[in-house]
């Protein structure tokens, strides 16, 4: 009997698991066109100084996948956005999504803010630090303050279409469990 428990409990975090990486798949979509958005209204200065900022005037997607690219000696046709670059952009986000699937009704406090604090957590270690440190931007201070703006409410965004897929994706029963006003 114990070991049934076992099986159904790695059956649900798997289960879990596969629920927020198409959680994550749809919310980079609704990501994307919420940066694009941004982006296409900042100021032709602020757009200027982003592009000159990046690395080869990539987005950090296309300088690794341009990288995993030169390391089997294969050269990525340009223009920008390449296929490549797109699926590892969205790799990067089924990736955490998967894992917030996994982790959303385990981990007390995860889902405060109903995923956007897992936005701002995103934000901060992946476009703040973690690109910057390896080399897939530039340093967060040579970016004009909107590119921080769009990347914070882009990611924000993420979190929380993550979140709220997941809720409905995990039936009506999740979605009673936390109604409103209630902690989660």
């Amino acid at each position: 009997m114990a070991e049934y428990g076992r099986m159904d409990e790695r059956e649900s975090v798997l289960a879990d698991t596969l629920k927020g990486a198409v959680a994550g798949v749809i919310a980079v979509w609704v990501m994307e066109q919420v940066d694009w958005f941004l982006y296409n209204h900042e100021s032709a200065q602020a757009r200027r100084r982003t592009q000159r900022v990046r690395p080869g005037g990539m987005d950090p997607a296309h300088v690794m996948a341009n990288r995993v690219a030169h390391a089997v000696g294969a050269e990525l046709s340009p223009p920008q956005p390449h296929p490549a670059g797109i699926a590892i952009h969205y790799g990067l986000g089924i990736a955490p999504g998967a894992l917030y699937g996994a982790l959303q009704d385990r981990v007390p406090g995860l889902g405060v803010g109903r995923g956007a604090l897992f936005g701002l957590g995103m934000f901060l270690m992946q476009d703040e630090f973690a690109n910057a440190a390896s080399g897939l931007s530039a340093h967060p201070s040579q970016y004009p303050w909107q590119a921080h703006a769009r990347g914070l409410v882009a990611h924000l965004i993420y979190g929380v279409v993550t979140d709220t897929l997941l809720r409905v994706l995990k039936g009506p029963g999740r979605l009673a469990k936390f109604a409103p006003g209630e902690r989660a």
